[in-house]
This record gives structure tokens, sequence and C-alpha cells, in this order.
């Protein structure tokens, strides 16, 4: 489509390129006029222009059945921007406008001619858009590979390490990451990195732990439980579900497969989130995305990430007053710039994609940390069990070798025919059993004296030869009280 502004006889000529009713190409141009809008025109005269012409830059994406490549994402200014003569996979992507000073009538060749141009812009602009997609996509795997190696490179997940290394890659301000133990909250592990918010108050409860985020937790579950039950397609507990009920509109229908990240840009305008706003009070995190780690339908975590407000410079063509009372033709486009304090930003849906690629990573590496901590304590219980079974076969077979010992002195004393065979058998047998050197009977005196019975001693060899060579010392000096 081909605009025509006509500012002396205050028209604007309009020729569709494609016919309306079939979308071919027109072999004739059909300029029709309407009236300029004053405002256009007092623009126009107050940039001294006689003359323009005004050509579409139209953006066509490649549409996902017929083609490989990834499809154009449209931002909300060109979703509101189609129109009607528009195909599906086409949105308007911005302007060529030529002005001139003095009247002047375009040939048929020059408008071919801006058309072409038009054209081969229009392909370059998707063709470095789709390659802007592809490198932000290559950059993302990569962002997703580092976190997968601070996972998976040891036996034991560095959890602490990829808390970190996720708020870095989302610009976050901090983040945590919330692993409840066998599915309860009395005993919980929690990593934490930047700022944090406090707890519930009132208690020493993490935010984690308040109601309304653990049943959006378990959306999952729980759609799962009364999809059995009912047979229904509603997910309670999830955003579109709660936001749903809070507006008293319609319950959406949704599968249990569908995305389940709750994006806040700004948790003081999310009224779900108004009980909770509290406990950020006191810090500046502005935005927060909230991520359920979940392995099948188990919910094995959450990760958060927390976003700061920032501040704005906003750079105007002419100075901007956002009064629409004042609205009117600028007459200077010198830039001017503002700068936006406190705002929120929001979250993009790479960043939603990111979040829903690592959760999936932590989901893995969380379950095989729990596992390998289950093997570790099952391997420690094992060990601990072998221990005590090996100390009781150790006692058992020390009491068996000492009731066959005790058999034994008792068999060789009924033989004793002496009182001294018997001491000295008793001594003998007892030196040998409990593995010492020496075994000797001491006799008490009537005034409780007493002194050892040399003769009915048990000495091993060595210490015999010891004990023989002291004595012959002390033999030799004569100093008999040493003895």
């Amino acid at each position: 489509m081909l605009l025509f502004p006509d500012r002396s006889n205050h028209q604007i000529g309009i020729s569709p390129l494609d016919c309306i009713e079939t979308g071919e190409p027109v072999e004739e141009r059909d300029i029709r006029y309407r009236p300029l809008d004053p405002c256009h025109m007092e623009y126009m005269t107050s940039m001294g222009v006689r003359s323009s012409i005004v050509v579409p830059i139209v953006i066509e994406s490649p549409l996902a059945k017929d083609s490989n490549l990834p499809l154009i994402v449209e931002s909300p200014l060109a979703k509101e921007s189609k129109l009607p003569s528009l195909k599906p996979n086409q949105h308007l992507w911005g302007l060529l406008i030529s002005h001139h000073s003095e009247p002047r009538n375009v040939t048929e060749e020059e408008l071919n001619f801006i058309q072409a141009v038009v054209d081969q812009v229009s392909v370059a602009i998707a063709q470095s858009i789709l390659l802007e997609q592809v490198r932000a996509q290559a950059k993302q795997e990569a962002n997703v590979n580092q976190v997968t190696t601070l996972l998976y490179s040891r036996t034991v997940a560095q959890l602490q390490e990829a808390l970190e290394k996720t708020v870095e890659l989302f610009q976050g301000s901090g983040g945590r990451l919330y692993l409840p133990i066998n599915g309860t909250n009395q005993t919980t592990d929690l990593y934490t990195c930047g700022e944090q918010p406090d707890h519930i108050s009132g208690n020493d409860r993490n935010i984690e732990e308040n109601l309304l985020w653990q049943n959006f937790l378990h959306s999952a579950e729980i759609a799962t439980n009364r999809d059995s039950e009912n047979n229904t397609n509603e997910k309670p507990w999830s955003v579109a579900w709660m936001r749903a009920v809070y507006t008293l509109s319609s319950v959406p229908q949704e599968s249990i497969t569908d995305l389940n990240i709750w994006a806040i840009a700004d948790i003081y305008q999310e009224p779900l989130f108004r009980t909770l706003a509290i406990s950020f009070q006191a810090t500046k995190i502005r935005g927060i995305l909230i991520v359920p780690i979940c392995f099948g339908y188990e919910v094995v975590g959450c990760l958060s990430i927390f976003r700061n407000d920032t501040n704005h410079e906003v750079l105007w063509a002419g100075e901007h007053d956002p009064d629409k009372r004042q609205l009117a033709p600028r007459q200077s486009f010198e830039a001017w710039k503002q700068i936006k304090k406190g705002n929120a930003q929001s979250w993009a849906d790479s960043d939603i994609r990111l979040a829903q690629s690592l959760s999936e990573r932590f989901a893995t590496a969380i379950k095989q940390d729990k596992l390998y901590k289950q093997i570790q304590i099952l391997n420690a219980s094992l060990e601990k069990q072998v221990q005590i079974r090996t100390m009781e076969l150790h006692y058992s077979t020390m009491i068996a070798n000492q009731q066959r010992a005790l058999a034994r002195i008792l068999a060789k004393l009924q033989q004793a025919l002496d009182i001294d065979s018997f001491f000295c058998t008793a001594t003998e047998e007892v030196r040998q059993l409990l593995a010492v050197d020496r075994v000797g009977i001491y006799q008490f005196d009537s005034d409780w004296g007493g002194g050892f019975i040399n003769r009915l001693e048990s000495l091993s060899p060595e210490w015999a030869h010891i004990l023989a060579a002291s004595r012959t010392i002390l033999d030799l000096s004569g100093n008999k009280s040493k003895v």
C-alpha cells in the first residue's frame, strides 16, 4: 500500500498494491483520496513539506509448518499494528517516508523503484531478526551449558555455585533455591545469594512456606489427582486459575503439561502477591520469577530470581509532554532526554524459556543428588551393621575359645595327682589362654602378709631369660635388698 499526502488539496491518496478481495497484486494503480487529518497537515506545514510519499515496510515471518527457521517474535507494538490487509504471517514493521519541499508528481517508475527498495529492506530486516534470534538461542544454550556443568561435573551437585550463575544469567539482584525434604516443610535445604527478603512476618518461616506459594508449587500434582478423579481440564492454583478466581471470571481450561512459571514484574502491583509483598519492603526487590522444579509430577524444589527496579533513559525526538491535553505537532525534533526512575523490569519471553530449561536441569541434578545422599546413608548404615556383626562374631568366637580352654583346663586339673601339679597346670593354662608372659600364685599368711610361690608360677620363654639375667646381676652385686 502506498500513501500520497497532497497538502495543497488537503487530501491523502491511498493505493493498495494487492487486491483486497483476492490478495493478488493489482496491475493498475487505483489511487483513492480521503481528507487529510488537520494534525497531519499542521505537522507537514511546520516541517516545510509540500509533497510526500509513504511506503509501509512489512515483515514476513516463516510459518512453523513451512520452515525449520525460528519464528520471528513480534513485539506488542507489532501485534497492535496488525492491518486487515496483511496476511497472518505479516506485520507492519515501519514506514519509508520521502518528503519534498516543493510540489512533485511521482511517476510510475519511481513508485516501482521505491517499492523494490522497500521489498529489499523488508527482506534484510527479516534476515537480521532471524540472525539475532539464532544468536540469542545459541547464547541461551551456552548459558544453560554453563549451569549444567556446575550441576553434573562432580558427584555432588554444586547447587550454590549453580544458583549464583543462574542469578548472573538473569541479571538479577538475588536468588533462592528451596528444597523441601521428603515433601515436608519441617526440614529444608535453602540456598541463597544476593539480596534476600525477610521471613514471613510473625514467625521464622521462609517465604516459600506460605500457603499460596505452596499451593502454586504443587499445582501440577493437584491437577493430576483432580484429573484422575473428575476428568476435568482445570489446573487449580496455577497462575491463570488464581487470577480467574480473584477476578470472579471463568476458570480457563489448562493442561497439566502447560508451562507453570510465575513471572511478576512488580510485586507491589500483583494483587495475588499482596500478603507476601510485606517481606520485600525492606529491600529494593521489585520483580520476582518463581520457577517450580519438578521431576515428572513430583515437586523437588523451587527456584526464585529477584530483580531490583531500574532507571531508564529515553531519548525523544523533540520534547515529550505526557499530558494529552497538550497534544500538538512538534515544532522541533531535537533530541530530548527523559529519565524514568523506579521502573519495574518485565520478564521477557526469552527469560521464561531460559528458566524452563534451567528448571529441567536443576530437577534432574537435585533428584540425582538426593539419590546419591540416600545411597551414602545406606552404605554408612551397612558399614555400621557389618562392624557390629563383626564385633559380635569376634565376641562369640572369644567366648567359645574361653569355654573350650576352660574345659581343657578342667580336664587337666582332674588328672593332677598333687597340689603342686594342680597349681602348675592351672598357671600354665591360664598364661596360655590370656597370652601373657607370667602367671603366679600368691599365698597369704595368718597376718595377711604373704608372697609368691615361685615353684608354682608359669613363665613365657622370653620372660624366663629376662628374669634369669636380672637375678644373676643381683647375685653378683650382693645387693640382696633389691632382690
